[in-house]
């Protein structure tokens, strides 16, 4: 912390337009949140990486305080999600080529309760074939109200 620390008091600019993310292996999502909460920059939620790394937080306690570290921004709060390659804990961490729609609704559903404008990005091995993927079965499993092509209303 101390080190990141340093770097952005130098690069003041970058506090501008940085912000941290969580990570699978050693930055949990309640330390990344501490350390943008002390820096004041906003911090892009990893769901995938917040299942793989975690010490119990609730994800209802800590997407209030992520939302509020995107309040001195002209930007919707980030989210990032991805599916894992396989159940089997090798491979949880990898990223499947798809979004398991079911998952994802799931996950929605967990974070309707904020009531807030955000993006969700999704991290898939298909990239843009696996996102229209995923708004056809919306579509079908969901009654979501479609304003474009991938923006909804939940």
């Amino acid at each position: 912390y101390e080190y990141l620390s340093e770097v952005l008091k130098i690069a003041k600019n970058l506090q501008k337009i940085i912000t941290l993310e969580n990570d699978d292996k050693v930055y949990n999502a309640s330390d990344v949140l501490n350390l943008c909460e002390e820096l004041n920059i906003p911090m892009t939620l990893d769901y995938h990486h917040y299942l793989c790394n975690n010490e119990k937080e609730k994800l209802k306690d800590l997407l209030p305080r992520i939302i509020k570290t995107w309040e001195n921004t002209v930007f919707n709060p980030k989210m990032h999600f991805s599916s894992p390659k396989s159940k089997l804990k090798k491979e949880f961490r990898s990223h499947h080529d798809y979004i398991d729609s079911n998952s994802f609704i799931d996950f929605l559903n967990k974070i309707k309760f904020i009531n807030k404008d955000f993006d969700v990005m999704i991290e898939a091995k298909a990239k843009d074939e696996a996102l229209f993927k995923l708004v056809r079965e919306l579509k079908y499993k969901t009654n979501y109200e479609f304003i474009d092509e991938t923006t909804f209303i939940i």
